[in-house]
């Protein structure tokens, strides 16, 4: 099957003006509007090509990653030391449990966790929203996540997102378990890329359009960022 080629183009690469130059009034790689004839001219076709997708590599990545600013690594610091202290918390409260003994039937293995997010959500009982994505971090979080969203790319992520999702309208509240029987919805690699690393045992989740903080192990919802995912 022959691939159609993007207007203007010929099997001999981009369209060309009279000269036999690159046409740069006719394809705007990276949305540029002139100058590109100036810039490669004299180039020869095969280095000009790849010269050019390495340039809107670059244009793609820092469309998706906004550049840093100096308050971003305060905030991530916070943000770190939020999340450690409560992976510290749950292997601290996991460890007054009966330890798990080999691969343990999957009943002695539920019963575990339930009793581990017990233990989670009487000393986190005055939780609340904002805990751990301290107010700092969230406009950060917030602005990678719409950079992705606002992506060539985006539309299809957020589609991604939503046909993982179960139909029940479910609300986010801090301390509260996931419902067993409802699965729980991927973050996409993109989105997932453009976001603070966590440390185990936590992970990032959507629960309809909210973005959750999840206990994996617990089960348990331990913070979330409302309305993240767009409409």
């Amino acid at each position: 099957m022959t691939t159609p080629l993007a207007a203007g183009w010929s099997r001999n690469g981009p369209p060309r003006d009279a000269g036999g130059g690159v046409d740069d009034t006719r394809w705007n790689p990276c949305g540029w509007t002139g100058g590109l004839q100036a810039i490669v001219g004299g180039v020869p076709r095969t280095p000009l090509i790849i010269l050019l997708a390495f340039l809107c590599a670059g244009c793609a990545s820092s469309r998706t990653h906004p550049a840093s600013r100096p308050s971003d690594a305060k905030a991530l610091e916070k943000f770190q030391k939020q999340t450690g202290e409560y992976v510290e918390l749950h292997h601290k409260l996991e460890s007054r449990l009966p330890p798990l003994a080999g691969p343990a039937p999957a009943a002695q293995v539920h019963e575990h966790l339930v009793a581990l997010a017990d233990l989670i959500t009487s000393a986190r009982r005055k939780a609340k929203q904002g805990d751990i994505f301290v107010s700092e971090v969230e406009p950060l979080i917030r602005e990678r996540a719409q950079t992705v969203f606002a992506s060539l790319h985006g539309a299809q992520d957020k589609a991604d997102i939503r046909d993982e999702q179960s139909e029940r309208s479910l609300p986010a509240r801090v301390n509260e378990r996931y419902p067993e029987d409802v699965p729980v919805s991927t973050v996409t690699a993109s989105v997932l890329a453009s976001l603070p690393p966590l440390p185990d045992v936590l992970e990032y989740r959507f629960l309809g359009r909210h973005l959750i903080l999840i206990d994996v192990g617990a089960r348990l919802i331990v913070d979330y960022l409302p309305d993240v995912l767009p409409r």
